[in-house]
């Protein structure tokens, strides 16, 4: 059985947007998929108001079309300085800054499009467009292990020489099981990430 991917607010993802973070189905497939959906449990006498009906086709609507759903991407203040942080830091070896990668379930499309906003410019700046991998790139999502096999395979990496920070302690814990050190990052939790990292590259 395949591990259950979760929000960052620890809520199941549904098999449809799985299917989507993995490359499977289109942006379009999905919103088809929505409104069939929306309109079954409207025959059903599933929503209470027409409110709650125009409420949720709405929101497939914004979840499924990713020019929308960039938009709500936006950085967190904490997370822009754990990474300025973290820019300053230097191999312990070469003397060389780290490389900094993105792995993120999500679709290429809203990657991309959230990636040239100029909210998110101070986060993506960090990354170069060559080292940000998504899930649909390598056909499956986190926390299964795969991900973090195929991830290190198209990079070229080495387990050991990983640090791994997610939300998720799933996501955490499935990365260990090839090799990859990491820790779980909380919203009140970036200067004891930085403090581990600092730690870490020493």
């Amino acid at each position: 059985k395949e591990p259950i991917s979760y929000t960052a607010q620890g809520k199941p993802i549904a098999p449809l947007m799985v299917d989507w973070h993995a490359g499977r189905v289109t942006s379009e497939d999905c919103r088809s998929i929505g409104s069939a959906l929306v309109v079954l449990a409207d025959i059903r006498g599933m929503f209470s108001s027409a409110r709650e009906h125009d409420l949720i086709a709405a929101l497939i609507d914004t979840i499924f079309t990713p020019s929308v759903l960039a938009t709500t991407l936006k950085p967190i203040d904490d997370a822009v300085e754990l990474l300025e942080e973290i820019a300053q830091l230097r191999d312990r070896d070469t003397g060389l800054p780290h490389r900094c990668m993105i792995l993120s379930n999500i679709d290429n499309e809203t990657i991309e499009i959230a990636g040239k906003s100029e909210q998110n410019k101070k986060i993506f700046s960090h990354f170069a467009p060559r080292d940000i991998a998504t899930s649909a790139d390598l056909g499956t999502v986190k926390p299964r292990a795969v991900i973090y096999e195929r991830f290190i395979e198209k990079y070229n990496l080495k387990p050991s020489e990983c640090f791994f920070i997610d939300d998720r302690p799933e996501n955490i814990i499935a990365a260990a099981q090839i090799g990859i050190d990491g820790m779980v990052i909380t919203p009140t939790g970036y200067q004891e990430a930085l403090a581990e990292i600092k730690r870490y590259s020493r």
